[in-house]
């Protein structure tokens, strides 16, 4: 996919979202993903991301992100990952969406690389929701170490199969 798709309407009322009442999800950019927890849960809410490159469908999760998860990739991320780069460039991001075990949704786990040197995982913003209500979040924030932990094993923290599959 690339430049920049806009979305003019997502039909969906996030007035459980943090910060609003009912709010429209009008020119909501699909390739940048936020790094403000409330504009990434109105992102997230608004389904802005379901146009990137995207798994074929959900699968057992490899880690601690629930049950079942589908992967999918901002223009960016996936361009270096195509490249074989072993770093990975400021902007790029992947989105998980995470499902309980009979496929509802039941969250997201959001990764933005907002520095150009990843620094131990600090040059990352993570997110992780188990809830698609509210976006009450389990982390967020710059170089969250419940996240880096495990991403560190990654190629420039991102573990994604790639080609996606």
């Amino acid at each position: 996919m690339t430049g920049l798709l806009l979305l003019w309407a997502c039909g969906g009322d996030t007035s459980g979202a943090p910060g609003g009442g009912n709010t429209s999800c009008e020119a909501i950019s699909a390739e940048t993903v936020p790094i403000e927890r409330t504009a990434l849960f109105r992102y997230l809410s608004c389904g802005a991301y379901r146009s990137l490159a995207a798994e074929s469908g959900a699968h057992p999760s490899a880690g601690p992100h629930g049950a079942l998860v589908r992967v999918r990739l901002n223009a960016a991320l996936d361009r270096s990952l195509a490249d074989g780069n072993a770093e990975h460039p400021a902007g790029s991001a992947a989105i998980k969406e995470i499902f309980d075990e009979q496929s509802m949704p039941a969250g997201w786990s959001v990764m933005v690389k907002t520095e150009a040197d990843s620094d131990r995982g600090r040059g990352w913003y993570w997110y992780e929701t188990f809830s698609p209500a509210d976006g009450r979040a389990v982390a967020s924030g710059q170089g969250a170490s419940v996240c880096t932990g495990c991403h560190s094993a990654g190629a420039d923290f991102v573990q994604t199969a790639y080609p996606l599959r």
